[in-house]
């Protein structure tokens, strides 16, 4: 009987031991939510250094914490931290190989950096385990676009916009391919369709106004351009084409003012100097125009070379 205190006491102190386990246990647990959180919290403020660091600390609490791997990529991707952002995207799916949204994740930063083959990859088993991924499916279009594979591209974006009809984007981007297989009417349908979503989105009437011209339809084409550089006032390339398009119905003053704007917003872009040249030149300004053509052919375009040895034989 006397050592039932002592095998008491040797209790007690086990239990307080396992107990005191346990409550570590369970702060951590806790902890590792608390920092997610707080990340959270700043990434949806903006905030995106201080929502890695977040991220990092609920990571050390819990090592196979996939959701906040893929975030913490998403923050990195906010930084441009793009290689970054694919080393968390891939741990996410070393722990979870089923996280559809990381896989979606790897196939949109490796749009932003042009690796589009590989990111066809990622979004083919984003869509794989998500049928209905509208998003996966645009990205995936996007790619095709920058590949030149156009008809697959909008096979793609038809699929995104009978699932999600309010994405503009794949309606922009179906325009240009159609705009690029020469099916201009097709393609005005789409700018349309996204104007009606983004009415204020400037790239949407730059490209129906430039699939316009390519029909002649000069005066809408000039209307949209106006709406273009309504929207965005430093939109170079609307005023060079609406320069362009007043070059051709014969309002030189007005395409003149129209490069003028162009060039100085970009001022190496030798299409601008080629353009300009010929407005020069149809008023006569013959040094301006040959000036010109001189500046365009210094800056890489042939045009310049061919009107310079066609009007001056050089």
């Amino acid at each position: 009987m006397k050592n039932v205190p002592i095998i008491c006491t040797i209790i007690c102190v086990i239990f307080v031991i396992i107990s005191s386990g346990a409550a570590a246990r369970s702060v951590a647990d806790s902890s590792h939510l608390a920092h997610y959180e707080a990340a959270y919290a700043h990434y949806l403020q903006g905030n995106y250094r201080d929502a890695i660091k977040e991220y990092t600390h609920a990571i050390r609490l819990k090592p196979d914490f996939a959701t906040a791997f893929n975030n913490r990529g998403n923050a990195k991707y906010k930084l441009n931290d793009f290689d970054g952002a694919l080393a968390d995207y891939d741990k996410t799916i070393e722990i979870d190989s089923l996280y559809y949204k990381a896989y979606y994740n790897k196939g949109l930063t490796k749009n932003q950096i042009t690796q589009y083959i590989d990111a066809i990859f990622d979004l083919n088993k984003a869509i794989d385990l998500k049928k209905n991924y509208s998003k996966a499916y645009y990205q995936r279009g996007y790619a095709k676009f920058y590949l030149d594979k156009y008809r697959d591209a909008i096979i793609d974006l038809d699929t995104c916009v009978l699932l999600t009809p309010s994405f503009y984007l794949a309606f922009y981007y179906r325009g240009l391919c159609k705009t690029r297989l020469g099916n201009y009417k097709n393609a005005i349908r789409d700018y349309s369709a996204c104007i009606n979503i983004a009415s204020q989105y400037a790239p949407a009437y730059y490209e129906r106004g430039f699939a316009k011209a390519l029909m002649k339809d000069y005066k809408a084409a000039i209307k949209d351009f106006n709406l273009a550089v309504l929207y965005k006032a430093d939109y170079a390339e609307a005023y060079l084409h609406r320069g362009i398009i007043y070059s051709k119905m014969n309002y030189l003053d007005h395409a003149l003012r129209d490069f003028d704007k162009s060039m100085k917003l970009e001022p190496k872009n030798p299409k601008v100097y080629y353009n300009r040249g010929i407005v020069f030149f149809k008023k006569k300004k013959h040094k301006k125009a040959k000036a010109d053509w001189e500046k365009c052919k210094k800056l890489g375009f042939s045009g310049g070379k061919i009107l310079l040895k066609k009007y001056y034989g050089l």
